[in-house]
């Protein structure tokens, strides 16, 4: 199908013999725009989604006939529309009800070795179906999830300030996996008699401020620490894709004095099992 325009009206010529031909002129436009109300009651109406003189039907949509390739197609649709249809199919997709009757959200409860994230995970798909208010979907799955979480997890939770109430994300936190950290063997590594002490690099303007900022953030979450030791490696920032900065740190003088260190390799089948061992029960 080829699609012009002509003072303000839709004029359609069909280029295959087999569909239907389609009136043109002000007649045609009428019609179209009739079939417009009626598949897009809301989008058709609204005055913002005309572009060029263009209506909008039901075919651009619902993609019949062979009218353009999909790509062209889309560009010719107003963005307001696309968006509408965005969003129409997203809830229709994620309102499908299940076909087994689903168990109501307040009898779901967490497993005694049941992982938080799988519980919230079961909870919330249960709660987006049930409860059809968007903004009490969250409050809901955060009282659900206190409520009937485990007596391990419940009690981490109730650790967390009550004022404000903990957020899912702040529980969550607390309890990641009942897997657990990863454990390792304590290492020791001596270090040589003379001080490696590097002059710090001469840093761009730019990158002064971001870095001590992400210097404060590291300091304020424990991963470094103030200290007079008389070692000292050159910070290198590094400008990012999306110009920002990283941080990053020269150790290759410090590591031509460390000794080497052989650590035992683990053997990736028996954490797999121990894994599955622990998923299973």
């Amino acid at each position: 199908m080829e699609y012009s325009s002509e003072n303000a009206k839709s004029v359609y010529k069909s280029k295959d013999p087999m569909m239907p031909k389609r009136s043109t002129g002000s007649e045609g436009s009428a019609q179209c725009g009739a079939r417009s109300h009626k598949g897009l009651p809301e989008g058709s109406k609204a005055p913002h989604v005309e572009y060029m003189a263009k209506e909008a039907h039901a075919e651009h949509l619902c993609g019949d006939s062979e009218w353009v390739p999909a790509l062209k197609q889309a560009q010719e649709i107003p963005l307001a529309v696309l968006e509408r249809n965005k969003d129409a199919a997203s809830k229709a997709f994620f309102s499908i009800q299940p076909d087994r009757p689903f168990q109501p959200y307040s009898k779901i409860k967490q497993l005694p070795s049941e992982p938080l994230v799988t519980f919230v995970e079961r909870l919330t798909q249960a709660i987006d179906l049930q409860v059809k208010n968007e903004g009490a979907q969250e409050q809901v799955l955060e009282e659900m999830a206190l409520t009937n979480a485990n007596e391990q997890c419940k009690a981490s939770i109730l650790s967390l300030p009550m004022k404000p109430a903990p957020a899912s994300d702040d529980m969550l936190q607390r309890n990641p996996s009942a897997l657990g950290l990863l454990k390792v063997e304590e290492q020791q590594v001596p270090i040589a008699t003379s001080i490696v002490h590097r002059r710090q690099y001469r840093t761009t303007r730019d990158a002064v401020i971001p870095i001590h900022e992400m210097i404060c953030e590291l300091e304020s979450q424990e991963v470094v620490s103030k200290t007079h030791s008389p070692f000292n490696s050159p910070i290198w920032p590094v400008r990012k894709s999306d110009r920002g900065w990283r941080l990053t740190v020269d150790y290759r003088a410090l590591n031509e004095v460390t000794p080497p260190l052989s650590a035992a390799v683990p053997d990736m089948l028996e954490l797999q099992y121990e894994l599955e061992s622990k998923a299973a029960k």
